[in-house]
């Protein structure tokens, strides 16, 4: 988790695709505390070891603002592309 967190602004903002989570994440210790719940679930619904989850991001798209920041985003892919896989 740290070096996970470390990709992170102290001020950043996320949003996670998940119906639990609907709402903006904003500061490092509330998206940490999202994503330890997400991959705790995770790492519990795996079949085996690591690779505990393979995400495939799609249309992966950068912008860059300024000469310090960016901001990623991509598609997870349609919901019938999931089936039977959770997403967390």
């Amino acid at each position: 988790m740290p070096a996970f967190m470390d990709c992170f602004a102290d001020a950043a903002t996320a949003f996670l695709p998940s119906a639990e989570n609907p709402k903006r994440l904003t500061g490092k210790p509330a998206i940490q505390s999202a994503f330890q719940q997400v991959f705790d679930l995770i790492r519990k619904q795996a079949q085996s070891g690591p690779l505990y989850q393979r995400i495939v991001p799609q249309d992966l798209q950068t912008e860059f603002l300024g000469t310090d920041a960016a901001l990623v985003t991509f598609h997870l892919g349609t919901l019938s592309a999931w089936a039977g896989e959770p997403l967390f």
